[in-house]
């Protein structure tokens, strides 16, 4: 789809996968509609579980390592994809894009890239 602005303080890449490459569904429209809403829940939830998988990193010292660059939709309307990417000055043993599939507002899966 493109960069989009409204959804947090940054722009964002947003795509949206449909089952037949045709415009997205109606509950996909209201899905992208409710990640501005819903934006600084799915932010805490991220830095959150970043924060416990790390024995190292403070919730603060994460928030200032990662930001969200991507959002997918995918084709299934529950499930999403976002994708955190390393700031500038972020070491190289953590320079890493943090993916997280979230399905009902939970993460359901996270790996790094």
């Amino acid at each position: 789809m493109g960069d989009v602005d409204t959804i947090g303080p940054n722009k964002i890449e947003l795509s949206i996968d449909t089952y037949d490459g045709s415009v997205p569904t109606e509950d996909q429209i209201r899905l992208i509609q409710e990640l501005a809403v819903d934006y600084d829940y799915y932010m805490e939830i991220l830095y959150n579980y970043l924060e416990v998988a790390s024995e190292e990193y403070s919730l603060e010292t994460i928030k200032q390592m990662y930001f969200l660059a991507a959002i997918e939709l995918k084709k299934y309307n529950d499930h999403l994809l976002f994708t955190l990417e390393p700031s500038f000055g972020v070491r190289s043993l953590d320079n890493h894009f943090q993916c997280f599939q979230i399905a009902n507002k939970t993460i359901m899966r996270h790996y790094e890239t």
